[in-house]
């Protein structure tokens, strides 16, 4: 079972609910993370029926609601939850932080990436969002390459785009989109790249070799050369930059 978010947690430590027996039962199944999820739901729900509980503690209950449905692979559902909290509380970090995760799980690249900036600008110190964005950064640059092999270039650049504004550290990001304006034919766009992927990541010799070949196509000899040079010594079993070094006489 997932770990609840330290500010769910926190929050729910401080929810006072009405001295009522049956109401006291469902709260305590409502904070179970063990109970099957079903129980749980349904526990929130009366909670949240009953009218007896507003504000940040309502919030706190629909946080509860959430997460158990997304135990229970009820992304849509514990979406909703969420959002409603955030409805009630709209610093809750946690509840952009779980929404965003359940809208990275429906394949929402564009909303998950959102509610993870929003929780990051709420609380920046939650690592496992800032990893959160840094994975989805990661997805956007996959889904970019899928898309180039389609030949579908403009939806790849969008993609590649957006996963270097949310990972600007990201070398390979970089690289794959440097790889596609040399496609492009725009040689300054692809070196400026490129380039950059390099400086994030000196050791990939296949990134060298891009570059190269970029310098080569550009009619920049003696940098194709020194790209070439320096993906055999980065891989000396690297075939591309030797058979180019080969045709340059380098």
């Amino acid at each position: 079972m997932r770990r609840l978010p330290k500010l769910v947690a926190t929050l729910a430590a401080v929810v006072v609910l009405p001295a009522i027996s049956a109401m006291a039962d469902d709260a305590a199944s409502c904070r179970d993370q063990g109970r099957p999820p079903a129980e749980a739901i349904a526990a929130c729900s009366r909670l949240i029926d009953s009218g007896q509980i507003k504000g940040d503690e309502l919030a706190g209950v629909h946080m509860w609601r959430g997460w158990h449905a997304t135990a229970a692979g009820q992304h849509d559902r514990a979406i909703a939850d969420y959002t409603k909290a955030l409805q009630l509380n709209a610093r809750l970090a946690g509840a952009y932080s779980e929404r965003g995760a359940s809208f990275e799980r429906t394949g929402d690249l564009a909303r998950a990436a959102e509610d993870f900036r929003q929780a990051l600008a709420i609380d920046p110190g939650l690592q496992n969002v800032a990893e959160a964005l840094r994975r989805v950064a990661a997805a956007y640059s996959s889904r970019g390459l899928a898309y180039s092999n389609k030949s579908d270039y403009d939806h790849a650049m969008a993609d590649y785009d957006q996963a270097i504004r949310l990972n600007p550290k990201d070398a390979l990001a970089f690289a794959r989109r440097g790889s596609l304006w040399g496609a492009k034919g725009n040689y300054e766009r692809a070196i400026a790249d490129l380039s950059e992927s390099i400086r994030l990541d000196p050791k990939s010799a296949l990134v060298h070799d891009e570059r190269g070949l970029i310098y080569k196509a550009a009619g920049r000899k003696a940098d194709a050369i020194a790209d070439f040079r320096k993906a055999q010594s980065l891989d000396p079993a690297d075939h591309i930059s030797r058979e180019q070094l080969k045709q340059l006489g380098g």
